[in-house]
Formats: structure tokens, sequence, C-alpha cells
């Protein structure tokens, strides 16, 4: 096997663009080489690899290092598309930043009080309509699995509301949570002293504009008010089954109100956007300006006319798999259509519409297709953040970082069970493809140490799927084939 080098990475820049400054680059020739080298006959297989978006660009030339080691045992060319964006590392010291401030420990202790109260919650160890106070409450945030034993009572009591109730109880709600807020002593000097400087706090949600009068008893205002939004939703999306457990379903609201309304979608919504940048046709672009993908994807598709025995594979972990569902997109808007063997996913991160519209529905793209994920036992085992967000990265991106409150994404088996609220047509259609094949198209982690090559994966967490070793196995398997 070759050493690492050029001809085993694809480095995307801002935009989508190719950026040849920096230590690591790629330029349009160092491309022209890739193709040049995939000319030779002895060269018979491509597997291109596509990293998650949310790794920095130290970690995504780890993974293309160690990719490039397993396509090679393949018998397979590796080529990984670097498209480092690290705001998998803002995400996460921005969540720890946040939620080690008071201000936001109060706030999530006012919602967890309330919530449970408004769902009707039966607490363990006492009477009916006894609620837990708000020190108990900021006491139990401390251990580390919070409130995870009033799951399976805020369902049943939620099964038994219905959305009329909560709306005509909606006064009710906001009136006791202002009464909690305006005898709360520490309030309104966390307003006063902290709220401005905690980063990422949307200030208009506790904050008066001007003319609102006196700053103190308006704040305490707004404060209620946004708190009794974030109640009201965590009660809807119970009652609607869209909640993703009691701790969880409180932090996203908590976040998607006073804190990630704007930085939710600058980080997935930025990441979603490069991922199609880079297949975008040159147009409006400087002379020595090129989308990266495009260009490759255009010179990989002359290759493959002049050699028809090229087989070429794609993989992509987490949101890789968005951005080989646009390049395959832009493929075919351009008739640039390119021969495709396998399409494998892992833990992927597309929205189910994306991979309905991409993948499902488009089959005559590739000719084999397998998603290796975990199951929603381990999705909800896999930590985030330990003490903060308590699920995997997928429900976090599910439930507050996409702008939607239960968004289905493809990579997780919550969305594919047919079960309500997901069982409406489009589930059904992606339900029947993955799992109506002969052989069928998913592979659920962890499996049996004895399950058949090609269908093996014991990762538990969201990041492991790369250095996996059956999961490495099967890749080679497929690859080898």
């Amino acid at each position: 096997m070759s050493p690492f080098g050029k001809l085993n990475y694809i480095k995307i820049g801002p935009h989508g663009t190719l950026d040849p400054s920096g230590e690591l680059h790629t330029t349009r020739e160092d491309i022209d080489d890739i193709i040049r080298l995939l000319g030779d006959p002895a060269k018979t297989k491509l597997t291109v690899h596509f990293h998650g978006g949310l790794v920095n660009e130290s970690s995504g030339l780890k993974t293309a290092k160690a990719m490039t080691t397993v396509y090679a045992a393949a018998g397979a060319h590796p080529v990984t598309f670097i498209w480092a964006t690290g705001f998998l590392d803002t995400v996460e010291d921005n969540l720890n930043t946040i939620t080690q401030t008071a201000l936001f420990k109060k706030l999530l202790a006012l919602a967890l009080k309330h919530a449970m109260k408004a769902l009707g919650m039966a607490i363990p160890g006492r009477g009916p309509g006894q609620p837990m106070t708000l020190t108990e409450i900021q006491s139990r945030l401390a251990s580390g699995a919070p409130f995870e034993y009033l799951d399976a009572g805020a369902r049943g009591a939620s099964s038994v509301r219905t959305e009329e109730q909560l709306d005509t109880e909606l006064p009710q709600i906001e009136e006791e949570v202002r009464e909690d807020v305006e005898a709360d002593p520490d309030i309104d000097l966390l307003l006063k002293e902290e709220a401005p400087l905690t980063p990422l706090l949307d200030q208009r949600t506790v904050m008066p504009t001007e003319g609102e009068g006196t700053r103190g008893l308006i704040t305490s205002a707004k404060l209620a008010i946004a708190i009794t939004k974030v109640v009201y939703r965590i009660t809807k999306r119970y009652i609607r089954k869209h909640d993703h457990g009691f701790y969880p379903t409180v932090v996203e609201e908590v976040l998607r109100e006073f804190y990630l309304a704007d930085f939710g979608e600058w980080v997935w919504g930025n990441m979603k956007q490069k991922a199609g940048q880079m297949w975008l046709p040159p147009n409006g672009l400087a002379r020595h300006e090129i989308y990266g993908g495009r260009y490759f994807l255009e010179e990989l598709h002359k290759l493959q006319q002049r050699r028809s025995d090229l087989i070429v594979d794609l993989v992509g972990h987490s949101a890789g798999s968005i951005v080989i569902c646009q390049m395959l997109k832009a493929a075919a808007a351009a008739n640039l259509p390119i021969r495709i063997r396998n399409v494998i996913f892992m833990a992927p991160a597309c929205s189910s519409k994306l991979f309905l519209d991409e993948i499902v529905r488009a089959p005559d793209r590739y000719q084999r297709f397998r998603m290796f994920t975990m199951s929603d036992d381990y999705e909800c085992k896999n930590l985030l953040v330990p003490l903060v967000y308590t699920r995997s990265l997928l429900y976090l991106i599910s439930g507050a970082l996409d702008g939607f409150d239960d968004e289905p994404i493809a990579g997780m088996e919550r969305f594919l069970g047919l079960q309500v609220p997901f069982h409406d047509l489009e589930s059904r259609e992606i339900n029947e493809y993955l799992l109506a094949h002969d052989s069928g198209c998913l592979v659920l982690s962890k499996t049996a140490e004895n399950a058949p090559r090609g269908r093996r994966c014991t990762a538990e967490r969201h990041q492991d799927f790369d250095d996996n070793g059956p999961m490495q196995d099967s890749l080679i398997t497929l690859i080898s084939a």
C-alpha cells in the first residue's frame, strides 16, 4: 500500500470551494492527479468516503488516514472528502458553557417543575398533585441521568390528555409560572447581572425592548411568558408523541426558546449548506475558484466514459450522508450520471425526507444500498454531553438543531417502527425500502458476533462507527466483493 498523501483526500474549503491556502489543502491539479491515477487499468475500484460534518480539520484528517487503510485492504483506491466545519466542538463547548450558568439551571428547573404539573404526572413517593420543589429539582440535576425514571409516567399521563385541555389550561399555567418567577429571590439578580453576559442567550426572551417600562417588572413578566411557551411545547410534544424522553425534551425546548433559535440554524443550517455547495456549477465564481465536489464529479464522469470497468463505492458517516445525497442530486440535475455500485450509510444524519427523495425514490443511481446505525436503545444511552444532554447527537439534531421539535432523521430507528405518529405514507415507503428486500438494507448495532460478514457492527456511540472493528470488516467485505 502506498503511503497516505494528497491522492487520498480532497479538502473542501469555505463555501464548498477549493482553498489553496493552509497546511492542508487541495488544488485543481491535485484532483487531476487523482483522476490520472484512476485511469491506470490496474486501479479497478474507487471508494469515496465522506466523514461527519461536525468535526474539525484534524479529526477529518485522522479519519481520512484511518479509512485509507480500510479501503486499501479491500482493494480499492481511497479518497476522503475532508469538509471540516468543527461545529461539534462548538456545540459541545457551548452546551457546557450555557448549562453551567446559574440562569440556565434556574430556567431548566422552572420548566421541569411546571412541565411535570402540566402533564399531570404522578411523582413517585408523593400524593396526587404534589409537585417537586425547585430545590429538589436542582439537587436531582446533578445526577448522571436526571429524571429518566419519570419517562414512563410522563407518557402515561400525556396519553389521557388532549390539546384542547392544554389550551384551556394555558392561562393557569402562565399564572403559576409567573408566581414562581416573581417569588424567586434569585431571578432579578440573574436577569440583571448574568443574563447580559450569558453566551448565546436570546436577550429578546428576557430583556425589555425600548419603551416597555419598568425594567425589572417587565423582564420578569417576559421570562414567565417564555417559560410558559416552553412548558406548552413540551406538553404538546408528549400529547402528539413527539417527545424524546422527559428530561431531554425539556432541555431541547429550553435551548430552543432561550438559546438556540439562531445558533441551531447557524450550526446545522450552515453545515447542510456546505454539504450542497461543493457540488454547485461554477456560475458566478472568480476565474481561479472552483467548487471542489463539482470538479471531481465532472472529471470522474469523464473517466467512467473512458473506463466502464471502474467500480465506485460511496460511504458516508453521519452528515456525510447529506453530502452523498446532494452529490447524487447534483449529478442527476447536471446529467452527469456516475455509475455507483454501493452506497453505504453509517449512522446517517440526513433527514428522512432527503433520504426518501435522493435514495429511496432514485434506485437507478446505484446498484446496492446498506445502512448501519444504532438501535434506539443505544441512541438513548449515547450521552452527547453528560449531565447536560442525555441523548445522542442525532436526537439533538432532530429535537433542536434542525429547527423542528422531532424532525425524522434517516439514521434513527425511532422513525422506522411505523408506530404513531410515524405511520404516514412517506414513513411507510422508507420502512418498506429498508426492510422489504430479501437481504434487508438495514443493519442495527449492536449486532451479534456471529452475524454474517458484511452485516456486522458493534458501535454503541454515534462517533464510533469509523473506527469500529466489525464495522470496518463489513466495509471491507462489501467493497471487496
